[in-house]
């Protein structure tokens, strides 16, 4: 059976498709979900975390999980070694950005860079802040 050109180019999107989707698959392997009243909980027990807010730098300004540091996620490549020193030192890395985009991206980033422990953040700040949690300003 002879395919047509338009279906072999069918067939190579499906197949490059998948390729990536087990690529990503394999990637985010290790990132867990952390509830917000884990957090919480960390947060007050004092234990020894890196919470990244990968959002704007405006974003930050206008709230943000207490003691998260900010790293737009355009930056995480560059801050790479800075979190890596983090992790090696036995902090939790804890991820988020405002609905989870920015911060899949900054965990894959991440553990491209060797950084394999990760947490995310159970609903991100759109979560956090509907459910009245603590914001730093």
């Amino acid at each position: 059976m002879v395919q047509s050109p338009q279906s072999q180019y069918g067939i190579y999107q499906i197949v490059s498709f998948l390729l990536l989707s087990i690529v990503s698959l394999g990637l985010s392997a290790n990132v867990t979900t952390i509830p917000q009243q884990t957090l919480l909980d960390n947060i007050a027990n004092n234990t020894p975390m890196l919470i990244l807010d990968v959002r704007t730098p405006e974003e930050y300004a206008a709230g943000h999980v207490p003691n998260a540091v900010n790293i737009p996620h355009t930056e995480i490549k560059q801050q790479a070694s800075l979190i890596a020193q983090a992790a090696s030192e036995g902090k939790q890395i804890v991820v988020y950005c405002r609905s989870g985009r920015r911060a899949g991206y900054a965990e894959r980033v991440l553990q491209s860079s060797g950084i394999k422990a990760l947490q995310h953040l159970e609903g991100d700040m759109n979560a956090w802040t509907q459910n009245r949690h603590p914001i730093e300003q």
